[in-house]
């Protein structure tokens, strides 16, 4: 059985800039949430102050726990890829291996559209075909994007050997309030992430739905359903790779030339993820 309201999860990553909204909607819709994170929260006494590389750290924090939600994670932005191999690959098999030790129910795993290996190429290979969804091939090229095609294998792993249910979450960049120029810089023609975004509110709601859904194993990408460009999608991208891959859903463009290249739709139908926050929006609170 799913954990349903009242259950205790325990969050990886709490104190970060996603795990705080995370943790704020976990609140809210009535769990008791134990937070997890290397660096300090003020004025909560469930939380504990630690590693994901630290099996003592992980073991209290999931005690008694029924469910497990993990965002700790190194960024690509001012690490190694060394370190960010280790602590994103290592800490996912550590958090698994704890929560199954735990009897932990349901591990939501954050996993990232960067799985895919679109983001950090250093070989430029454009997708299978267009929209990509859940079923599109991981190919990923860099330490960051084969940490999270790794860390989904390693849940699989455990699911397979009798581990806790597995939902796993693939969003698109979560884009946080920025300013116009970080914008500009986002909608360069070359940007790894293709212009695609997501709200941490957004993120956050579908977290919630994930802890509760009935399922064994499953795997779903989060994204905003249009880009942060105000030019068509398809337009940009053949002027990006100078030919396009297959076009599975023409009618997506055609109802929305500025459409994302990533498909939540099995999200909405699953999770009931139907993002309420445009870029415009989030531009407006800078």
């Amino acid at each position: 059985m799913s954990p349903t309201s009242g259950a205790r999860v325990a969050v990886t990553g709490s104190n970060g800039r996603l795990g705080r909204y995370i943790t704020r909607a976990l609140k809210a819709a009535g769990y008791d949430v134990v937070g997890l994170d290397r660096t300090p929260a003020a004025d909560d006494p469930s939380f504990i102050q630690g590693s994901i590389l630290d099996a003592d750290c992980l073991a209290a924090a999931f005690a008694g726990a029924d469910a497990v939600v993990h965002t700790a994670a190194l960024l690509s932005r001012g690490n190694t890829q060394a370190d960010i191999f280790e602590v994103n690959t290592r800490g996912t098999w550590m958090v698994f291996d704890a929560a199954t030790r735990a009897g932990v129910s349901r591990v939501v795993s954050f996993s990232s559209e960067c799985a895919v290996g679109q983001c950090f190429q250093r070989v430029v290979r454009p997708p299978r075909y267009l929209p990509i969804d859940e079923d599109h091939p991981l190919e990923p090229q860099d330490a960051y994007s084969l940490s999270k095609q790794l860390g989904e294998s390693i849940a699989a792993g455990f699911r397979r050997a009798g581990g806790p249910s597995v939902v796993i979450l693939r969003p698109t960049w979560v884009m946080f309030p920025i300013t116009q120029a970080d914008l500009a810089a986002r909608r360069a023609l070359d940007h790894g992430d293709m212009w695609c975004y997501v709200a941490p509110a957004d993120v956050a709601a579908a977290t919630v739905a994930a802890v509760k859904l009935d399922t064994a194993f499953d795997t779903f990408f989060l994204g905003a359903p249009n880009t942060l460009c105000e030019e068509p999608t398809l337009q940009r991208l053949h002027t990006r790779w100078g030919t396009m891959p297959e076009l599975r859903r023409p009618d997506l463009y055609a109802d929305d030339p500025t459409a994302s290249v990533y498909d939540s739709s099995k999200a909405r139908e699953k999770l009931g993820f139907a993002p309420t926050r445009d870029w415009r929006t989030l531009l407006a609170q800078t």
